[in-house]
């Protein structure tokens, strides 16, 4: 944690030369004597940086508050019009930002010597790739603890500031309550005075390079100033996100000492990333390594990033600044939409994807509604047989009514018959017995 908190500086720094990193002792010579003494009511503990221009201190601040903060101020010696001005164009610019992701600046004023300072937050806490190793944060904690940068990001570019060097060093997480809070400290590299005392930072003079490689955006390596806007910063932390998941950079070119500069600026240009799910399975016994601070395995890493997760970095580092997410915002919404299950920006705008997502989203609700829907189709089959077989039921008895109904009518007209034939033949025999009655009295007259 020391290692992090004594080489950050909670500020925005510019410079003409790289300090002397061949004796760590020498690069704070010249301020040294310094510390013990007091600028305003803050008292000088030690020194945290210092470039070509400014100094910062880690100070004590001894009035009605007594907190440490970081104090930085323009060095001896510095005098040169442009140069105050961009001092104080800096200073005053960060004192407009208030947010709970950006290092506060706390006071500004004048030394006894003319020379202009102003006191910020002194953030104690690791580099963010360091704190999401050490705690072995998951892909989704990654994820979650990215996205309020994306936010401190662009509520700086709201109010006109880009920053134009992000990287893990500026951005350290301190732990409060329990709860682990990203800071960006050396807010607007533009706007600033003095170099930070930093690693892998390269910054000349106007006109030439601004910025880190290994982070920096292809029309920042052009070196020229021009199309450097908001999408620069997109595309920086683009890289870090890619470096926070992956545990790689999408281009080697994180050492000045063993690439030429035009060859880093070359790669940043022209260069092609892999895919983070191909990096993983390039990493040999590193991905082993890398995927325990990760909590997963290599196979089940490289699975997961593939499609939607790895479209996110890489959009986010197109050449093209119009092929990225044109702000941060839609950088961190786009995270946010992985998280929740929603289609991203980053996929593609087919219907098919969008249709897939929804589902995916709302799995236990479509599983109901399959098994309702299932439960239904049954019901109605069921019913349907039930209703034909009554239908068929009914229809033969129905025919079998019919069947009676002409039996007994067959019978009724049998019936009837038998009536007519009976009658015929009771008058037949009426007739035949009236002819016999007549007759007998004849015979006995005649006998």
């Amino acid at each position: 944690m020391s290692t992090a908190c004594d080489t950050s500086l909670c500020l925005s720094t510019e410079g003409d030369s790289f300090p002397d990193l061949s004796h760590p002792d020498g690069i704070h010579a010249r301020s040294a004597n310094d510390v013990g003494t007091c600028i305003g009511s803050y008292r000088l503990i030690k020194v945290l940086g210092e470039g070509g221009c400014g100094t910062v201190y880690l100070a004590e601040q001894n009035n009605l508050v007594r907190r440490r903060v970081a104090l930085k101020v323009m060095k001896l010696g510095v005098d040169a019009r442009q140069v105050v001005a961009r001092f104080e164009v800096e200073r005053q610019a960060l004192a407009l930002l208030d947010h709970p992701n950006i290092a506060h600046v706390y006071d500004t004023g004048t030394t006894e010597d003319g020379r202009p300072y102003f006191v910020m937050e002194y953030v104690a806490g690791l580099f963010i790739t360091d704190y999401c190793d050490r705690e072995r944060l998951t892909i989704k904690d990654r994820l979650n603890l990215f996205t309020p940068i994306c936010d401190a990001v662009y509520y700086a570019h709201q109010h006109g500031i880009i920053h134009r060097d992000l990287k893990p060093s500026n951005i350290l997480v301190r732990v409060r309550g329990g709860e682990a809070i990203p800071v960006i400290i050396d807010f607007g590299i533009a706007k600033a005075t003095s170099q930070p005392l930093t690693d892998r930072t390269l910054i000349t003079s106007l006109g030439q390079l601004v910025g880190t490689p290994a982070y920096m955006s292809p029309e920042q390596a052009e070196m020229t100033g021009i199309g450097v806007d908001v999408r620069s910063d997109v595309y920086s932390l683009g890289v870090l996100l890619y470096e926070i998941l992956t545990g790689r950079l999408p281009l080697d070119v994180a050492n000045p000492g063993k690439i030429p500069l035009d060859e880093m600026l070359r790669m940043v240009r022209e260069g092609a990333a892999p895919r983070p799910s191909v990096c993983v399975s390039r990493l040999g016994e590193k991905a082993e390594r890398i995927c325990r601070g990760r909590r997963t395995e290599p196979r089940a890493l490289a699975k997961r990033f593939k499609r939607e997760l790895e479209w996110i970095p890489l959009k986010a580092i197109r050449k093209e600044p119009d092929q990225r997410y044109q702000s941060a915002a839609d950088l961190a919404q786009d995270i946010r939409n992985y998280l929740n299950g929603v289609p991203l920006l980053a996929g593609p705008q087919s219907l098919a994807y969008r249709l897939d997502k929804l589902i995916k989203k709302h799995l236990k609700l479509v599983i109901l509604a399959e098994i309702f829907a299932v439960i239904l189709i049954t019901s109605v089959s069921i019913m349907f047989l039930f209703v034909e077989d009554y239908r068929r039921r009914t229809v033969q008895a129905e025919a079998s009514l019919a069947e009676l109904k002409a039996d007994l009518k067959a019978v009724k007209e049998q019936k009837d018959q038998l009536e007519v034939a009976y009658l015929k033949t009771r008058a037949e025999l009426d007739r035949i017995g009236g002819q016999r009655f007549r007759k007998a009295p004849q015979d006995d007259r005649r006998d």
